[in-house]
């Protein structure tokens, strides 16, 4: 895998955390490259998992980041804010003492 598409990888990891679900176009867009290089670059993570095609779509085709979405969902329960919260103070009171 060239440098290139490694860091157009990173680029769409980063857009999945912000929209859990993308086209060819939205990423080529984020991007800034053409239709073809954004194709490639969804095809890696396809082939990985992180990407599902929904079947039944097209132009254009819609693909979730499904984990993604599951672990952002999963944070916003209460119960997980609660445990955020309580870490966060702990650690800040941690890194308070002499």
């Amino acid at each position: 895998m060239s440098a290139g598409r490694s860091v157009n990888l990173i680029a769409i990891s980063d857009l999945l955390f912000r929209s859990q679900v993308v086209t060819i176009p939205r990423i080529a867009e984020h991007l800034g490259v053409q239709y073809r290089s954004a194709q490639l670059n969804l095809e890696s993570l396809l082939k990985v998992g992180i990407l599902k095609e929904v079947e039944g779509t097209a132009n254009p085709r819609y693909f979730p980041a499904r984990e993604i979405r599951d672990v952002i969902n999963e944070s916003l329960r209460p119960e997980a804010e609660e445990q955020l919260t309580s870490l966060t103070v702990h650690t800040f009171h941690n890194s308070c003492d002499p």
